[in-house]
């Protein structure tokens, strides 16, 4: 006579639990060989087979119900179409997975990034060249204003996100040129701070590929070289007072500055609202006055 398990013993069998096995026999997928008068389920070794294709379809996508056709309603073709369809969904699902698993490593990136940040440290920096996607519209500000000025952000946050998940966090920041002017910032331009992994070659590809993208022309090198750096946590208004202290220690250190001097956020996912404090950095590469 063939040897029959309890329930619990059948569910330690297959490694699941009672309740499983009795939700099971409700749905129509593993009814028990017999039941006792006293309600007592027992099922065969053979039931472990069942078991195990039951949660092989489960794992792949399947609904019970899905199983439950399968197992009485066979048919090749509608199976073979209903395993092409969870195929596509599960390869949807790990792109999305993938795709989240990157923002993630980015803002883990950014935030240890941003405790490393001493507010008003003056430092030195040796950078290698980097990307930035300029903005075409005039900014004089950290938020932009107008119709035109979102215009141009909506194109370039598209055209970040296009490029990867990580180059959808990339900080966003402003460009001044020449001597403060009254205590007051001159920004000639706003733009966004690709990661260090983006290469050109790869952003023009999809520039040149895809229309209502950013223009190729807002794509900018900003030189390697060493940077003098000065890191501050405040309200706007303090970046004009960080931008003159930079020039200062510049002109104290005897060392020219070349170009423009960047201004960046320096944490994508801190507060900037309009009046609330924010963390930014001011750079500009700099070379020996004497050179």
């Amino acid at each position: 006579m063939e040897s029959l398990f309890k329930t619990g013993e059948f569910a330690d069998l297959c490694q699941t639990t009672k309740n499983t096995l009795i939700h099971y026999d409700h749905v129509g997928v593993l009814k028990p060989t017999e039941v006792g008068e006293n309600g007592y389920r027992y099922y065969r070794p053979n039931d472990l087979f069942r078991f195990k294709t039951i949660r092989s379809l489960t794992d792949a996508g399947f609904t019970l119900q899905e199983v439950r056709s399968v197992f009485f309603e066979y048919d090749p073709d509608t199976l073979g179409r209903s395993v092409a369809e969870h195929r596509t969904e599960l390869r949807a699902h790990i792109d999305r997975l993938a795709h989240a698993a990157c923002l993630l490593d980015e803002i883990d990136r950014q935030i240890s990034s941003d405790r490393d940040v001493e507010p008003g440290a003056f430092f030195l920096e040796e950078r290698g060249d980097r990307l930035i996607v300029n903005l075409d519209c005039p900014v004089d500000s950290m938020w932009l204003k107008g119709a035109d000025a979102a215009l141009s952000d909506g194109k370039a946050m598209e055209t970040l996100e296009r490029i990867s998940p990580e180059a959808s966090l990339s900080l966003y920041g402003l460009k001044a040129y020449g001597a403060l002017e009254q205590g007051r910032i001159c920004y000639d331009g706003g733009f966004y701070l690709l990661p260090e992994s983006v290469t050109s070659e790869e952003v023009l590809r999809l520039l040149r590929s895809t229309e209502r993208l950013c223009d190729e022309s807002q794509l900018e090198t900003v030189p390697a070289g060493v940077y003098a750096c000065i890191s501050e946590v405040g309200l706007q208004e303090k970046a004009a007072a960080v931008h003159a202290r930079l020039l200062e220690e510049l002109d104290r250190r005897r060392l020219r500055p070349r170009g423009p001097r960047y201004e960046v956020i320096s944490f994508r996912l801190s507060d900037v609202a309009p009046g609330r404090v924010y963390r930014f950095v001011v750079s500009v590469r700099c070379e020996p006055s004497d050179a």
